[in-house]
């Protein structure tokens, strides 16, 4: 017997629900986030995602397939879902092993992510995981950046 199964919209690994039950999809320019997808994004202009209304356990996931070089990726919810969570970004200007700085969404009032290619993330690997909950996204955020690293949530 299989230990996969289709269980009404989403799949069961060993009786554990996978998270991202519609699958991958890689983007390479601005698109609307839909839940229960990981997505991987090339896009090294820059792009747009926007967040779908928040849902209570509604789970995306982003991963950076490349760098942004210019412009900024953004992350934005929905007027009303908050922001709440963290960005943990590595310094990789001085290749010290455990250079990182941690940043705090306020939890009041951000609703955009900003990766810039540099001070705020958006390098290849960066990987951002939203978790809806009643009011909003919870965010887990590791990122890499180089210079005077910065908070991405505003």
């Amino acid at each position: 017997m299989s230990a996969v199964k289709a269980i009404v919209g989403t799949s069961r690994i060993n009786n554990r629900r996978d998270d991202y039950y519609n699958g991958f999809s890689a983007k390479t320019a601005a698109f609307t986030a839909a839940v229960g997808f990981e997505y991987t994004v090339a896009d090294a202009d820059g792009c747009a995602i926007v967040l779908p209304a928040a849902v209570e356990g509604a789970r995306i996931s982003v991963v950076l397939s490349g760098d942004v070089t210019s412009n900024t990726t953004t992350i934005t919810a929905a007027a009303g879902d908050i922001l709440a969570g963290y960005a943990l970004i590595r310094d990789e200007a001085d290749g010290a092993a455990n250079d990182f700085k941690f940043f705090a969404a306020d939890n009041s009032d951000d609703l955009i992510i900003t990766l810039d290619g540099s001070t705020k993330g958006g390098l290849i690997g960066d990987r951002i995981e939203l978790v809806g909950r009643a009011d909003g996204w919870n965010v887990r955020a590791v990122l890499s950046g180089t210079g005077t690293l910065a908070t991405p949530f505003s």
